[in-house]
């Protein structure tokens, strides 16, 4: 039987990155901070292990773990997703969406003049991603510095420790 899951997607992680980044458009982040904000929005009911910011406890509540979408071990699937994570950013690149110095430095920066208007209107709509957990991550989780969220989250493993003295 096959099982489609938006996360081992290219082509739907890459739109998450692009819709991510086109809603914020100033901001540069850091792929690994964008990686944790994606497998959120993937897997909102996660915020139910996370330790949330306390402007943000009222949500953890919102999306209800059930035996449909429990993840058994949420850093594995945080590892499996990597690669398709990975490639998705570099298709990006090659398509010049993103700029090439920033991904080289491990930031990921909108390149807005290649964006078409037909992929403006599509990265405007507001019907193909959950809108409350969007505004949950822009308005709680976005900011946060990398080195807070994977704490808060506990998906990264110890090889990251270089953020853990920033």
């Amino acid at each position: 039987m096959l099982v489609y899951h938006p996360s081992f997607d290219i082509y739907h992680t890459a739109y998450r990155i692009l819709k991510i980044l086109y809603d914020n458009r100033n901001i540069e982040i850091e792929k690994d901070r964008m990686r944790i904000i994606d497998f959120i929005l993937l897997f909102p009911q996660e915020l139910n292990n996370f330790r949330v910011p306390q402007n943000a406890s009222k949500f953890k509540n919102l999306y209800k773990i059930t035996t449909y979408n429990k993840i058994p071990d949420k850093n594995r699937v945080f590892q499996q997703t990597r690669s398709f994570y990975e490639i998705s950013l570099q298709c990006l690149t090659s398509r010049d969406l993103l700029d090439l110095d920033q991904y080289k430095q491990g930031i990921l920066k909108l390149n807005l003049t290649s964006i078409d208007d037909g992929l403006k209107t599509e990265l405007s709509r507001t019907d193909l991603i959950d809108q409350t957990i969007l505004k949950i991550i822009y308005d709680h989780f976005i900011k946060l510095p990398t080195k807070d969220l994977i704490e808060r989250t506990s998906l990264v493993d110890n090889k990251y420790a270089i953020y853990k003295n920033q």
